[in-house]
C-alpha cells in the first residue's frame, strides 16, 4: 500500500463519517464507499476480485434503477387513484 493510497482512503473514510441526509449526500456517500473499497482492492493487487466487483457494481446499479423507476410507478398509480 503506497502513501498516497493511504491518504485517499482516509480521506474516503472521514468522508464515509458524514451523515447522509438528502439524496445528493446519499449518492455521494456510495460514491466515496465504492472508491474506498476500489482504493483497497487496487493496493491489494488482485485484478481478478477487482473486475468481479466492478461486475457487481453494474448489477447493482441496474437493479436500483429499476427499483426507483418501479417505485415511482407505483406512487404515481397511488397518487392518481
Amino acid at each position: 500500500v503506497t502513501d498516497a493510497e493511504l491518504r485517499q482512503m482516509r480521506r474516503l473514510l472521514d468522508a464515509l463519517q458524514r451523515p447522509a441526509r438528502d439524496e445528493k449526500a446519499i449518492r455521494q456517500h456510495e460514491a466515496d464507499n465504492y472508491e474506498f473499497h476500489a482504493t483497497l482492492l487496487r493496493a491489494a493487487g488482485n485484478r481478478r476480485l477487482m473486475d468481479m466487483v466492478e461486475s457487481l457494481k453494474a448489477n447493482i446499479q441496474m437493479t436500483r434503477a429499476h427499483q426507483v423507476e418501479g417505485y415511482r410507478g407505483d406512487r404515481f398509480a397511488q397518487e392518481q387513484a
